[in-house]
Formats: C-alpha cells, structure tokens, sequence
C-alpha cells in the first residue's frame, strides 16, 4: 500500500516574551483577547518578513501563549511564532537562523512603529528550525503539544526537522499562506518508486506604483534598504495598503516595498497581481486616492499618486475630458463643411 507524504513548508519557530500580562483568556483561542493578540503577532511579523525576505516568505502564525513563570518578566506573556517560508525553496537557499533571530531583535530595539506590541528583545529566541545549525544547551528543545493548531509534542532533531516535523495549522490559530505565486508539490512515495508531481507557478504582473508624503521628513537611512529606517517604514506601509488592495481585487498577491527618495518622502513600490485578471492603472490608483483619508500613521497626497508613470487624479480626468470636448467640436465643424462645400 503506498504512503502519501505532504511537502511541508520550511518554517522556524520563535518563543519571545511580550511585557503585558498574562490572564486565562488567552488560553482560549475562541476568545476576544486571544484573537485580538493574534493578529497583532500576525501582522507585525507578516510585515517584517514579507519586508525582509519577499516572496521567499510565504506567512505567519501563533502557536501558543502562555505565562512566563521565571525571572523579572514573571507574569508576562510568552508566545510561540511560526513563520513559514516558500516550500519549494532548498534548505541551503534558507536564511540562517541568526539572521531570522536578528531581524525581530532589531525591530524590537530600534523600531518607532507602533504596532500596539512591545517585546522583551533579549527574551527573542528559535525554538525549531529547518536549518541543521541550531544549537541549544540541551540535545533537544521540546515543543508544547497545541491540539487546536496541529503542532505534535516532539523535541527538535536538526537533521530531520524539515521533513519530519510538520505544522499542520487548524482552528481559531489557522493561518491561510500568502497568496503569492508558489509552487506546490506532492510526493508519492512507495518501497518500490518515488513519483513527484508539480504544478505550474502562477503568472504575475508588476505594477510600479509611486506616492509622496507631504509634511514628513526624509532622512538619508532610507536610502539603505537594509536600514532600520527602510525596513520599519516598508513594513508600516505594507501591512496598511495591502488589505485595501486585497479587498478591491481577487487577483491581488503582494505589495514590495522598492525605494525612497527625498520630497518629502516619496515612496516607491511594485504591485503584484495574478496576469488572469490585472486592474488597469486608474482602478489601482483610485484604491489608493480611496485609502488616503482612512490611514493615519503616514500620509498619501493624492495629487502625487501614479501608476506606471501615469499620473491619476481629479486633474487627469478633467483634462481627458476637455481634450474629448475640443475633438468633438472639430469633428463638428468638419462635417459642416463637408455639407457647405461637396465634393
């Protein structure tokens, strides 16, 4: 009888220690208080990564939270953080643990953004990972078993961790992955042959969209996208714009964060849609010119929008209008003067 066995997405898990604290709420995962941390860890470490890492990284999700019972964060809140990567990606191509580890610890010391989240930075640590390398003090790290959200009660094997531990994520912790374009695989395995079926990746279109933000200063830091600046000010723009685009159209998939520049800050982005059904450049431009009044952590002059190099505003529409008005006439005149003067 032959064994299906499902590709399971590379993904590291984090314990980090939260300074707010813990009541037995959030040992419900039906209740408000749990739902509403939720998706504060969810947004913020979609934002960070997807700022980080793009299309490599494919989601997030919340394992569990739990008192802290140690030391002078007693009382506090621990939470354990799964953040998944693209599944078709070689081991070898993942970011190395300290890197993962790094980017939430540098956020969490130098970020100005307010995500109503506050971390104890020294408290950020990797408890499972699919790289080889993690080293801890003891052979293993037990993982709590989590029967809502699938997490199984093993302790990390190095060797094996990305093809034998696996996350399967249900209920009120359920995570759909990112819509961007992956590949997904299958593997049917047998004592006698091995056969591996893959699907086409989706085709995507990239709109270049622009934006200034009036009255905000500009520094020289946002020039370096490997700056604190760039990275918190990429993640705050991203985790605000996408789910506009998200509700006005199915076949959106990503928003990646590609520059800034001076006056006062201007913002440059790429827009990915699925090629099956694109917007054109005014429906994409009015979601922003829509958005603008709604967002309050930085600002989007309409006036400055634009997509593709096109400019979309009141203005635009007004212009187009009087150049089909003037036309109009000419053709007007035209064909009178065909009737006054025949051939």
């Amino acid at each position: 009888m032959a064994l299906t066995s499902k590709v399971v997405s590379p993904t590291y898990v984090f314990s980090i220690v939260l300074k707010d604290c813990f009541d037995d709420e959030l040992k419900d995962k039906n209740s408000d208080r749990f739902k509403i941390l939720q998706t504060k860890l969810i947004d913020l470490y979609d934002a960070i990564y997807s700022a980080e890492f793009g299309c490599l990284f494919t989601g997030s999700f919340v394992i569990e939270f739990r008192s802290t019972v140690n030391g002078t964060q007693s009382g506090n809140i621990e939470v354990e953080v799964g953040v998944e990567f693209n599944k078709t990606t070689p081991i070898k191509e993942l970011p190395e643990n300290k890197v993962v580890e790094e980017i939430v610890k540098q956020f969490a010391v130098n970020s100005t953004v307010n995500f109503n989240v506050t971390f104890v930075s020294d408290s950020i640590a990797i408890i499972k990972t699919p790289k080889a390398n993690l080293t801890r003090t003891s052979p293993g790290i037990p993982t709590r078993a989590d029967a809502n959200s699938g997490v199984s009660n093993s302790t990390v094997n190095p060797a094996a961790t990305n093809t034998t531990n696996q996350l399967a994520r249900g209920g009120a912790n359920a995570r759909t992955p990112s819509k961007l374009a992956t590949t997904a695989a299958t593997t049917q395995t047998s004592t006698a042959a091995t056969t591996t079926t893959t699907t086409t990746a989706e085709s995507i279109v990239v709109r270049r969209v622009t934006f200034k933000s009036l009255g905000e200063t500009f520094t020289t830091d946002l020039l370096d996208a490997s700056s604190t600046a760039f990275k918190s000010r990429a993640a705050f723009i991203k985790s605000t714009l996408e789910p506009y685009f998200e509700g006005a159209f199915s076949s959106f998939r990503s928003l990646t964060m590609i520059s800034f520049s001076n006056g006062s800050i201007i913002s440059n982005m790429d827009f990915r849609f699925a090629s099956a059904s694109v917007p054109d450049n005014i429906q994409i431009g009015n979601v922003l010119i829509r958005a603008a009044p709604n967002i309050t952590n930085f600002n989007i002059e309409t006036r400055s929008v634009t997509v593709e190099g096109l400019q979309w505003n009141s203005g635009v529409a007004h212009k187009i209008s009087l150049i089909t008005a003037v036309s109009m006439v000419l053709f007007s005149w035209l064909m009178s003067s065909q009737q006054l003067f025949p051939c």
